[in-house]
């Protein structure tokens, strides 16, 4: 499957095409996202649709993803297609200065996450931020502390590796780090007593799809997408359980 949110040409037909270039408009100023309207009555029917269409009730599939793609849009295809379904995501990936093809059924690495920063108490709302592609620390502190959404807790983490582009060199790496994220939410999740996440993702659109595939009975999940001048912004709620 092919999903392009900017156009391109890959040089193949797709098996399946979604065009929702309309709706995330990242030229704009302040960049457009997606609501939650739009995604409720619009795109994700349109996931599902394509989703019943392109397997026919097949699992054990490989899904090929392409296209340039919002973090939030990466978050919900994988959720759409669960590992424990048999669906292997394999997306384009440019990685220090590459192109490689990132698999989800590759053996994991090492790879881990660390916590620098947590902070509240037990409440309905936490705020999750994974931070790989960059220092985002400064952004996720000001929204905790100024967002209309009155979070309870707020777990900041990163590569025990650091941040930036060598953070994650491989889909090895993607995979570690996907499968020890849905194990720390789930953990920081029972702590605090929440039952929303409110997810932040500063990272290569391959860990978000991996993500999304993992993510299961974790409660709601909000994911975010970054507009400039407004900081994070809610885009997409999602109901895992």
């Amino acid at each position: 499957m092919d999903t392009w949110l900017v156009k391109a040409n890959y040089g193949n037909t797709p098996t399946l095409e979604l065009d929702w270039t309309e709706h995330f408009d990242i030229k704009a100023k302040p960049r457009r996202i997606a609501s939650q309207e739009t995604w409720d009555n619009i795109l994700l029917p349109s996931l599902e649709k394509a989703r019943n269409d392109l397997t026919q009730g097949k699992s054990a599939l490989t899904v090929d993803i392409r296209g340039r793609l919002p973090l939030s849009a990466a978050f919900a295809i994988g959720y759409r297609f669960q590992d424990t379904e048999g669906y292997t995501l394999q997306v384009e990936q440019r990685t220090q200065g590459k192109d490689e093809l990132w698999r989800s059924d590759v053996t994991a690495s090492d790879a881990k996450f660390k916590v620098p920063k947590q902070q509240g108490e037990v409440g309905e709302h936490l705020l999750f931020a994974f931070a790989i592609a960059g220092d985002a620390s400064t952004y996720v502190e000001d929204l905790y502390n100024d967002s209309p959404v009155k979070y309870s807790s707020m777990i900041y983490v990163e590569p025990e590796s650091g941040v930036g582009d060598k953070a994650i060199t491989s889909n090895a790496d993607a995979v570690a780090l996907a499968i020890h994220a849905k194990a720390l939410i789930r953990q920081y999740r029972q702590q605090y007593g929440a039952t929303c996440i409110h997810l932040i993702l500063f990272a290569p659109v391959g860990f978000c799809l991996f993500l999304g595939q993992r993510s299961r009975v974790i409660g709601d999940v909000v994911c975010y997408e970054f507009v400039a001048d407004k900081n994070y912004q809610p885009s997409l709620k999602l109901s895992t359980c």
